[in-house]
C-alpha cells in the first residue's frame, strides 16, 4: 500500500512538474512560428528594398553612361575642332618655306597624320602636336624638316617635364642661337636633335630647368659659337653654373664677360694672363677658336697655383671685370664637374634622352595621359568620317545666313507694331465707355439689391419712393428711347469701325509686302469708305434728335474727319441735297471711286453739316 502510495505521489508529482515544462515549451514553440513569420515579412521586405535600390543604381549607372558618352563626344569634338584649326594654321605658316609648286594639300596630310600618330602614341594630344608644328613654321622651318624632328620634340618635353609648346618655342629659338637655323635642312634637323638631346642631358644631371638654360642660353649662345664655343661645352657650363645657383640673366651677364674678354683681351686682360704665365695664344687652337672651358680653365687653374688668394682675385678681375668675376670663379672651382657634364653628353645624349623618356612614360600619370591621347584619337577617326559633309553643310548654312531675306520680318514685326499701336488708339477712346458699361451695370445690381432689401424690410414709405423712381426712370427710357438707342448703336458702331481700321491696315501692309492682290486691299477700302459715312451719318442724326428734343447738340465733331490711311484711293464727287430750305454737303476727299453718301430723315430748318473725309 505504502508502495502504491509512494507511486501514484511520484506520478502525480511528476505531472506537476512536467506539465508547466509542457505549456513553456507550447508557448516557445508559438512564439518561434511567430518569430519566423515575422522574419519572413521582414526578409521580403528587405527583399523588395533591395530590388529597389538595384533598379535605381541600374538607372543611375545607365544615366551616368549616357551622360559620360555625351560628354565625351562633346569633348572628342571640340579638340577635334582645335586639331583641324592648328594643321590648317600650320599648313598655311608653312607654304612661305616651302618651295615654289608644292603641293600644299600634300603638306597639310603629311602634318595632319605626323600630329595625330604623335597623340595616339604618346601622352601629347594631336593638337598639341600640330601646335608644336605651328611654331617650327613660324620659326622658318619647312614642313619635312619640322616633322623629321618632332619625335625629338616630344622626348625632350617628356625628360623635362616642361610644356610642350613651350619646349618647341625654345627649341626653335636657341638653334637660331646657335646658328643652326642658315643650315642646309639635313644638317640643321641633325643638329636641332643634337641640342635636344644635350639639353635633355643638362636638366638631368644639374639642377636646372628648360627655362633656366633658355633664359641664360638665348643670350650667351650667339657669342659662344661667335668665340668657336661648341653647343655641348656652352649648355654643361651652363648646366653648372645653374647647379652652383647661378642662373638666368646673371649667369649669362659672367659668361658674356668670360667669352669676350677671352676672345678680345684688353690691357689689364694680357697682364692678368701674364701673371699666369700665358698668352691668350694660349687659349686659342689650331683653328683660331677659342679652346673648350675645360681646357681654359684647367690652364687658369695651373696658374692660379702660385699665387695667394689675395692675387687670385685680383687675376679673376682683371681677367672678367667686375659683372664675370663670380662666374669665372664658379667655373674654375668646378671644372670637374664641367669635365663630367661634358663627359656624359659624349656618350650619344640622343639615346640617354630617348631611354629617359621612354621610361617616363610608364608612369602611371603618363599612361593615364596616353590612354586618353589614344581614345581623342579614335574620336577623331569616328569624326573624320563625316569632315567632308559638315564642311558642305557649314558652307551651305553660312551662304543661307548670308542669302536670307531680312525684309519679310521687318515688315511683319511693323506690322504688328501697327496693328497694337491702332489697337491703343481704338481701344482708349472707347475705355471710358466699356468702364461706364460696367459701373451702369453695378449700379443696376447695387439698386436692385437696395430695391430687394426694401421690399423685404417693406416700409412703406421707402418702398413707394423707390417705385416712384423707378417708374420715372422707366418714363424716361421710354421718351429717350430713340436718342439712347442712337447713341448707343453709335458707340458700338465707333468701336467696330475702329477694329475695322485695324484690318485695312494690316491689309495694306500686306499688299505693299506683295502678301495679297492690290485689288483686294482696294476692295476693302472701298467697304470700308461706305463704314465711315454710314458712322458720320449716325453722328449727324445724333446731333438732329438732341436738336430736336430741345437739347444742346453742342459742336458737332464727325469723326471720320481727319483718318489717315496708307492707301489714297480715288476721289470721290461732291453731291448737293437740298430739302426744304436744309442744306446737307458731304464732300469727300480720297474716298474710294464709286462711294455715296445719302441721309434720309428731315433735319432742323437752318441746320448745316459740312462732312469731309482724308
Amino acid at each position: 500500500m505504502a508502495s502504491k502510495f509512494s507511486l501514484e505521489a511520484i506520478l502525480a508529482m511528476t505531472d506537476k512538474m512536467t506539465g508547466p515544462m509542457r505549456r513553456a515549451a507550447g508557448n516557445v514553440a508559438t512564439f518561434s512560428r511567430q518569430m519566423q513569420s515575422k522574419f519572413r515579412s521582414l526578409d521580403q521586405h528587405i527583399q523588395r528594398v533591395n530590388n529597389r535600390i538595384n533598379r535605381m543604381a541600374k538607372s543611375t549607372i545607365a544615366t551616368g553612361l549616357a551622360a559620360s558618352l555625351a560628354l565625351g563626344v562633346g569633348l572628342a569634338a571640340r579638340e577635334y575642332v582645335q586639331f583641324d584649326d592648328a594643321i590648317y594654321g600650320a599648313t598655311a605658316r608653312f607654304k612661305a618655306a616651302e618651295k615654289p609648286g608644292t603641293d600644299m594639300a600634300k603638306v597639310m596630310e603629311n602634318l595632319r597624320e605626323a600630329a595625330r600618330k604623335t597623340g595616339a602614341e604618346t601622352q601629347f594630344t594631336a593638337t598639341l602636336a600640330a601646335q608644336g608644328l605651328d611654331k617650327f613654321a613660324l620659326a622658318g622651318f619647312t614642313s619635312s624638316e619640322a616633322i623629321a624632328v618632332l619625335k625629338s620634340q616630344v622626348d625632350l618635353a617628356t625628360v623635362t617635364g616642361e610644356d610642350f609648346m613651350r619646349v618647341a618655342d625654345i627649341s626653335s629659338d636657341l638653334l637660331g642661337g646657335f646658328g643652326g637655323s642658315a643650315l642646309e635642312s639635313s644638317k640643321k634637323i641633325a643638329m636641332l636633335k643634337e641640342m635636344n638631346a644635350l639639353l635633355a642631358v643638362g636638366t638631368l644631371s644639374a639642377n636646372v630647368t628648360m627655362e633656366d638654360l633658355f633664359e641664360t642660353l638665348k643670350m650667351v649662345a650667339p657669342i659662344a659659337t661667335q668665340a668657336g664655343k661648341g653647343m655641348a661645352d656652352t649648355i654643361a657650363t651652363v648646366s653648372v653654373l645653374g647647379s652652383a645657383g647661378i642662373k638666368g640673366s646673371v649667369a649669362a651677364t659672367a659668361l658674356k664677360n668670360v667669352f669676350l674678354n677671352l676672345s678680345a683681351p684688353t690691357d689689364a686682360v694680357h697682364s692678368a694672363l701674364a701673371k699666369l704665365g700665358l698668352t691668350q695664344k694660349d687659349l686659342i687652337d689650331s683653328t683660331g677658336k677659342l679652346k673648350s672651358t675645360v681646357d681654359i680653365f684647367g690652364l687658369i687653374g695651373n696658374g692660379m697655383e702660385k699665387l695667394t688668394k689675395v692675387e687670385q682675385s685680383a687675376v679673376f678681375k682683371d681677367l672678367f671685370g667686375l659683372r664675370g668675376i663670380a662666374g669665372g670663379a664658379v667655373i674654375a672651382q668646378n671644372i670637374n664637374q664641367i669635365r663630367e657634364q661634358l663627359i656624359r653628353m659624349g656618350k650619344d645624349p640622343q639615346q640617354v634622352m630617348e631611354q629617359t623618356a621612354a621610361m617616363m612614360r610608364q608612369s602611371l600619370g603618363n599612361r593615364i595621359k596616353i590612354l586618353a591621347s589614344a581614345a581623342t584619337e579614335m574620336g577623331f577617326r569616328f569624326f573624320e568620317a563625316f569632315d567632308g559633309d559638315a564642311r558642305d553643310g557649314l558652307d551651305s548654312l553660312t551662304e543661307s545666313i548670308n542669302k536670307f531675306d531680312m525684309k519679310p520680318i521687318v515688315q511683319t514685326v511693323k506690322l504688328i507694331l501697327v496693328v497694337v499701336r491702332e489697337l491703343f488708339r481704338i481701344l482708349g477712346p472707347s475705355l471710358p465707355i466699356l468702364l461706364g458699361v460696367v459701373a451702369a451695370v453695378k449700379a443696376w445690381v447695387i439698386a436692385q439689391a437696395a430695391l430687394n432689401f426694401l421690399l423685404a424690410a417693406n416700409p412703406v414709405g421707402l418702398t413707394i419712393a423707390a417705385v416712384v423712381a423707378l417708374g420715372i426712370a422707366i418714363k424716361d427710357l421710354v421718351d429717350n428711347w430713340d436718342l439712347y438707342s442712337l447713341n448707343f448703336k453709335l458707340k458700338l458702331h465707333e468701336i467696330l469701325l475702329g477694329w475695322q481700321a485695324i484690318k485695312y491696315q494690316v491689309l495694306d501692309v500686306m499688299a505693299t509686302l506683295g502678301m495679297m492682290d492690290k485689288a483686294v486691299a482696294q476692295g476693302a477700302f472701298k467697304e470700308f469708305g461706305m463704314s465711315l459715312i454710314e458712322s458720320d451719318i449716325m453722328t449727324a442724326q445724333r446731333a438732329l434728335l438732341m436738336k430736336k428734343k430741345g437739347l444742346d447738340p453742342g459742336e458737332v465733331t464727325l469723326r471720320s474727319t481727319g483718318r489717315k490711311f496708307f492707301s489714297s484711293p480715288e476721289s470721290m464727287k461732291s453731291e448737293t441735297t437740298t430739302n426744304n430750305n436744309t442744306t446737307l454737303d458731304v464732300n469727300i476727299n480720297g474716298a474710294p471711286k464709286g462711294s455715296t453718301a445719302k441721309a434720309s430723315g428731315r433735319p432742323a430748318p437752318g441746320l448745316t453739316l459740312n462732312y469731309g473725309v482724308n
